[in-house]
Parts: structure tokens; sequence; C-alpha cells
């Protein structure tokens, strides 16, 4: 994983998330990744990768051309909702090992109520850890061999915009 940490208590790190720093232009974020994008609107841009051995998605989200959130969305394919989980543990462990213990963590699992009680059928999974300058949200929901895996860094400083254009569910405001 390409996270960098402070070195020292209470200053900032060197990266915010990869080899970036929040407010960069989309340009400035381009030059860091090796290749072409996978994608690219007004708004972000998205790369394709492979993080502790999971293929991952690499997206930026711009607002007014500085950067503001980035993420992993994980698409790796599994079977049951078990080995989401296993992945899930593994990659909160190694943000564990960044950034301390997450002071949020929750298992938010739901069960349909006719199943066996050690029959997970659906999972929400979520860890937020919070820097000087990020908020850090790992997040698994879904059921059995479909569910949602992914990572989210938000610039603190811009998280009061991004919710303000976007709204909590993400969607823009009219």
């Amino acid at each position: 994983m390409k996270i960098k940490s402070s070195t020292a208590e209470g200053s900032p790190p060197q990266f915010d998330f990869r080899n970036i720093s929040w407010g960069m232009t989309k340009e400035e974020v381009k030059t860091t990744e090796s290749g072409p994008p996978n994608s690219e609107g007004k708004d972000y841009i998205t790369y394709r990768d492979s993080v502790m051995g999971l293929d991952a998605i690499v997206g930026y989200h711009f607002y007014n051309d500085s950067l503001v959130e980035a993420g992993y969305a994980f698409r790796d394919k599994y079977q049951s909702v078990d080995l989401y989980i296993k992945q899930y543990r593994n990659m909160k462990g190694a943000l564990d090992d960044t950034y301390g213990q997450a002071p949020i963590d929750k298992d938010l699992e739901c069960k349909t109520e006719h199943a066996p009680e050690n029959d997970r059928n659906s999972v929400m999974l979520l860890s937020e850890w919070l820097t000087q300058r990020s908020v850090i949200r790992l997040v698994l929901m879904g059921q059995g061999g479909d569910c949602d895996f992914g990572l989210l860094h938000k610039s603190i400083d811009h998280a009061l915009l991004i919710d303000a254009k976007y709204g909590i569910g993400g969607v823009e405001s009219q």
C-alpha cells in the first residue's frame, strides 16, 4: 500500500494519499501516476492498480480543480462474505499499523431473520482513522459474493465544501 505517515507527532504527513497532497490540481496528480488514466471527467480521474495484492480502481475527486478526496474501490470478487471479511481485516491491520488503532471500528452486520445464527448473509464493516489533514474510512458492505469494499481518504479542510456540494449521500445538491 502506498501510504505515508508523519514521522514526528504533530508534523503533517509528506503525502495525504499515495504520492499526492490535498489541493493538488488534476494535472499535478496525473504526474504522480505511472500511466494514463483509466477514465477522466471534469471533477475526477481514475486509474487501475494493485494494492496489497488486490485489484483496485484508484479514484481522485476534485473540487474547483483542487484534490479533495481519493481512494480505492477494490474489484476482486469472492464466493463468500467470509473471504471479503478476511481481506477487510488484512487491509484494516495495515491501516492500524500506519495510523494506530481505528477510533471508529464498527461491525454493523445484518442477518435475515430466518438465517442460522452462524450464517453471515450480509455484512457492513466500517473503520475510520483521523490524521491532521484527512479522514480515512475503510468500508465493506454487501451480501454473499456481492460486496463493495473500499478505502476513502477525504481532506478535512475540504470536507465542508464536499458536503455542501454533494450532501451526505454523495449526490450533487440542486
